[in-house]
């Protein structure tokens, strides 16, 4: 092993020597490093942090080379070796498949996860899910709605709880304990649901009726997992889950055009005025009838508490 640098330094790819992580009395320090040989030579080498070369594209594997790599102060890239090794047959189409809709490593900003997926679906009478589980306990999980808030159990204790099987949320939905929380949020899936420490969002389904074609065909989609501290209400994740699910859009204007816009900052200040979300501005419906310039805006509390606010405009 000692002269695999000068052996391997022609082939200029990373060296993945990745039977060291099986040590059981030393941990590795590093993910990524310079293998230096007897001779001076060196070679970059790599360690997934998966610790495998049999990943089998599940999203665990995804999730434990995103936060396992050992050298994230310096890069949030790393490589995944994936297939059945040592005469096993390498990737199968399976694979292949659930690393397409586990849409490659998941990129993390902020501590949120984002996955961006794309699905080629032929199925019938199958439904797929994205399925989370995580370690938080609670009675009630929480979901998005419009202008609002709605809470489900998290158990099956009854009829009219085992009726309540999946929630129609708007955004996202949220499982919290005192001190910490997950929220998944989605831009266009809608059916959420939560069953003990599982969460679960719906993503494609074929039934066949009354449509027997549905969601056949090819889909885009993306949803995104953010960990927070404290429950829902006070973490603040509920404008990290609009930042998610509602895009920029930019205008090009003339120069001319720009110059004759003023720019105008709102602020809302007040007891737990950070909770007032402005939904919409708009100009006056009649002010054309009545030679007038107005502005409206709809503003609306979100988490389901009291607020005051003053806006300064």
């Amino acid at each position: 092993m000692s002269t695999y640098p000068r052996r391997t330094e022609a082939v200029n790819f990373p060296l993945l020597p990745n039977i060291l992580s099986w040590n059981n009395i030393n941990l590795f320090p590093y993910s990524t490093f310079n293998w230096i040989g007897l001779d001076g030579s060196q070679v970059l080498s790599h360690m997934t942090p998966t610790d495998t070369y049999n990943a089998q594209c599940d999203y665990k594997d995804l999730v434990k080379g995103a936060t396992k790599n050992k050298n994230l102060g310096v890069t949030d890239e790393c490589l995944l070796l994936f297939g059945n090794g040592d005469g096993g047959g390498g990737p199968t189409p399976g694979m292949l498949n659930k690393f397409s809709l586990d849409a490659a490593i998941p990129e993390s900003t902020r501590s949120t996860i984002r996955v961006e997926a794309h699905a080629d679906w032929h199925e019938k009478h199958k439904f797929l899910k994205f399925v989370l589980p995580v370690d938080i306990h609670a009675p009630n999980a929480t979901f998005g709605t419009q202008y609002g808030l709605i809470e489900r159990p998290t158990h099956r204790n009854t009829t009219f709880e085992q009726a309540k099987f999946e929630v129609c949320g708007h955004m996202f939905g949220d499982l919290s304990e005192p001190g910490y929380g997950v929220t998944i949020a989605s831009d266009y899936k809608y059916g959420y649901a939560v069953e003990g420490n599982t969460m679960r969002l719906s993503l494609l389904r074929s039934a066949t009726a009354p449509d027997p074609e549905q969601d056949q065909g090819e889909h885009d989609f993306s949803f995104a997992i953010i960990p927070h501290a404290d429950r829902f209400v006070e973490s603040g994740v509920y404008k990290d889950a609009m930042r998610i699910v509602n895009d920029v859009h930019f205008r090009y204007l003339s120069n001319r055009a720009a110059d004759q816009l003023q720019r105008i900052r709102l602020e809302i200040s007040g007891l737990r005025a950070d909770s007032i979300i402005i939904d919409a501005i708009k100009r006056g419906e009649d002010d054309e009838v009545n030679g007038k310039k107005t502005v409206v805006l709809r503003m609306f509390e979100s988490v389901g508490a009291k607020a005051q606010g003053s806006m300064r405009m």
